[in-house]
């Protein structure tokens, strides 16, 4: 195994929470000054852990626990039985380590004696290294520290404290900002680098010699991923001073586009580039300069279309933005993410005109169209040929939305005076990027949809250092205690539960699929009759688009006949339709009543979604409401609509004479 897969093996361990009562320092004291990567767990998550390592295999839960499960490691060890699991609870802490002598494991116990106990057993040679019978693995006593890893990595281990990681600047300095911490990672980043470089066909270096110069990566003194009283994680990378590219690109004054993003969003994305004039000009030389260096550079501007087509220059366009964007999705849903409509993107404006004419002149230099506008609630909407977006530029923001109803139901927000905001939990700091996710509501149909696990993701300047940090409401510290025990009662308290639950979305999965197999046909279909539809799905599987068990769903008991009978079916389908239609109208579904609380339904443009059945029967987005969808079909017919055809839709779209 090669250096680099070490490292990421290491690295691995830098998105692991923690919780408190370090015993490190001592630890730290036999590893190398030159490591590129040092990871430590104090004795809380130690004993969390081997308390895991202690439980018996799973096949075993439904038999007699076994009386000693370290027995294994006793006979390994050529030891008399028990004697591992009473060593077990005097271990304080463990530390892995990456150095470029190899991988290094370090064990720290209480009790100074049990290194040389456990290892009583083994025959050793003249440097006092021992080897792990058949596994060749050597190891040493070292006063209270067992010691495992390659022959050459034992050989550095340092004589003298003096000499080792414990006393080096950087890791003193990123010990001081994590004195908690029970479970820390540190990465010595000029020694990773190198480490990495050394690993990488010869033309791939001047590539990653070009990445970390222009990213700053090499001003990079150390990483460090520790927890905090508030955090679930916390990774800091700290530079020699502040001129990396990476911080110049991270603004220092407060964040005020959180303001735009609702608190009770199932999910907020606010990004702060401050000064945009600044942060165009800076990301203006980085891509100029990343272009010359892959060979690219051609003396031409590489900004130069962008802004023949915005008609100015990029400084100028960024002198009409604001200081940052936000984006967010309002509502839940068990739907797939993309596709979904009811996003909202929010970008405040420094000079609204100035971007308004910009946009209009993009518009009609990029596509040769204007915008075209409507009125709605008072408000005027815009869209761009090709774009399933409208937008509105009002009191200072651009709003954009997949769908009117959302546009105006945010500029109806912003127009409250009881609005709540993000920018409560900002506090006036110069975050460059905060996110906030319900995943309850995020990933569930309204009305069911609660609040589930929320997290949040930081990103912020501190100086010469770079902040990233990751909060959630799960208490991390309560998850190491109760380790063992979910282990074992999560196995057998929930199988049951768990293979039914399983079953039962299994045959969800399939209703979906088999809509997916109709979307396809249906393309197929259109392409071989000058894009025209079928008249049912029986001609679908009669002309050899489709295969007849995709017709039923596993959940439907009673499908019903379609066609001259021969053909059974759980799913209605329009028919026929003007190949004008707009591509998010609704052309199939599963019938009411095969799926409890709902229906999957196919739109124009294959997306098969999740609809509760109060979603089908309200006004909204033609993709979900079948009332709107008609009205498109209606419209997309236009003069050619007679008499049979509206009674046919008025069938499907369950529309009330």
């Amino acid at each position: 195994m090669n250096r680099f897969v070490h490292v990421m093996m290491a690295m691995a361990l830098l998105s692991v929470a923690a919780v408190r009562d370090a015993r490190s320092a001592e630890i730290a004291e036999a590893v190398p000054a030159d490591v590129m990567v040092y990871a430590e767990m104090g004795e809380e998550p130690a004993q969390a852990l081997l308390s895991m390592a202690s439980l018996p295999p799973v096949a075993a839960l439904v038999q007699p626990q076994l009386t000693d499960p370290f027995g294994h490691m006793d006979h390994v060890l050529s030891l008399p039985p028990g004697t591992v699991s009473r060593a077990a609870p005097h271990v304080t802490g463990l530390g892995l380590a990456v150095t470029k002598g190899g991988v290094l494991v370090l064990v720290g116990f209480a009790d100074a004696a049990w290194p040389d106990r456990l290892l009583g057993g083994l025959t050793r040679d003249a440097n006092g290294l021992a080897h792990l019978p058949d596994l060749e693995i050597p190891c040493r006593a070292r006063a209270d520290l067992l010691l495992f890893g390659s022959q050459e990595a034992l050989r550095h281990v340092p004589h003298y404290p003096e000499d080792s990681l414990a006393r080096d600047a950087s890791y003193m300095d990123a010990r001081r900002k994590a004195p908690d911490a029970s479970l820390l990672a540190y990465a010595a980043v000029p020694a990773l680098l190198d480490a990495l470089r050394e690993d990488m066909p010869d033309r791939a270096r001047d590539g990653f010699d070009a990445f970390t110069w222009l990213s700053g990566l090499d001003r990079a003194r150390y990483l460090l991923a520790r927890p905090s009283a508030t955090e679930a994680l916390r990774l800091t990378l700290s530079f020699s001073d502040e001129g990396a590219t990476l911080l110049q690109l991270l603004p220092t004054s407060p964040m005020q586009a959180a303001a735009e993003a609702p608190a009770d969003a199932a999910l907020s994305l606010a990004l702060h580039w401050g000064d945009a004039e600044a942060f165009a000009t800076i990301l203006r030389n980085l891509v100029t300069q990343v272009d010359a260096l892959a060979g690219h550079g051609t003396g031409q501007d590489p900004f130069a279309e962008v802004e023949e087509n915005l008609g100015r220059s990029l400084n100028d366009f960024a002198a009409t933005l604001g200081s940052g964007l936000v984006v967010s999705l309002g509502a839940g849903a068990d739907h797939p993410m993309i596709g979904r409509a009811d996003w909202t993107a929010v970008l405040p404006l420094r000079d609204a005109a100035g971007f308004r004419a910009a946009l209009d002149q993009f518009a009609l230099n990029a596509t040769g169209t204007a915008l075209s506008t409507v009125l709605r609630d008072g408000y005027t909407l815009m869209s761009l040929p090709g774009l399933p977006a409208s937008l509105c530029i009002e009191d200072g923001v651009l709003v954009v939305s997949g769908s009117e109803e959302n546009v105006v139901r945010h500029l109806t927000w912003r127009g409250s005076e009881t609005r709540n905001s993000l920018a409560g939990e900002v506090a006036g700091r110069p975050l460059a990027l905060l996110l906030r996710a319900d995943l309850g509501r995020l990933m569930l149909s309204y009305p069911e949809a609660v609040s589930g696990t929320r997290i949040g993701v930081i990103l912020a300047r501190d100086g010469a250092d770079l902040h990233l940090s990751v909060q959630a409401d799960v208490d991390a510290r309560q998850l190491y205690r109760e380790m063992p025990r979910l282990y074992s009662g999560v196995l057998l308290g929930r199988l049951g539960s768990a293979v039914s639950s399983s079953r039962a979305q299994a045959r969800k999965t399939v209703d979906r699929n088999n809509l997916r197999q109709i979307a396809v046909a249906l393309a197929v279909h259109r392409q071989d009759h000058d894009d025209r539809y079928p008249d049912s799905l029986a001609a679908l599987v009669d002309g050899g688009y489709l295969n007849e068990p995709a017709l039923v769903s596993p959940e439907d008991a009673a499908p019903r006949p379609i066609g001259d009978g021969r053909y059974r079916t759980s799913y209605e389908f329009v028919g026929a339709l003007p190949p004008n239609v707009p591509f998010d109208v609704i052309l199939a579904y599963t019938r009411a009543g095969v799926l409890e609380d709902g229906r999957n339904v196919l739109s124009v443009d294959g997306a098969v979604l999740w609809a509760a059945e109060w979603q089908l029967h309200r006004p909204g987005e033609s993709r979900w409401s079948l009332h709107e969808s008609y009205n498109a079909v209606v419209a997309a017919y236009g003069d050619a609509l007679t008499p049979e055809i509206d009674a046919r839709l008025r069938r499907f779209y369950d529309i009330a004479d």
